[in-house]
């Protein structure tokens, strides 16, 4: 298909990917350093990524506290 042709053919997409993914596990990794038991595993490849929570929690409340030490 066309789409894949020039997936193919540029060079620059799979650098944004392995950009993306580098960025977005360091971030996926600095939660689950902060918030143990939150996050028990992160998976997949470049753009398409996953996690897998640990255990229910108070979702409004993790949001919360999260929020809050992003911005101070």
């Amino acid at each position: 298909s066309t789409t894949l042709r020039l997936l193919d053919e540029d060079a620059t997409f799979e650098a944004r990917a392995v950009a993306f993914e580098a960025t977005v596990r360091s971030g996926l990794d600095s939660i689950r350093m902060r918030y143990p038991g939150v996050i028990a595993d992160v998976r997949g490849k470049g753009f398409l990524l996953g996690i897998e929570l640990d255990k229910p929690f108070d979702q409004k409340q993790a949001t919360d506290e999260m929020w809050n030490e992003s911005f101070r």
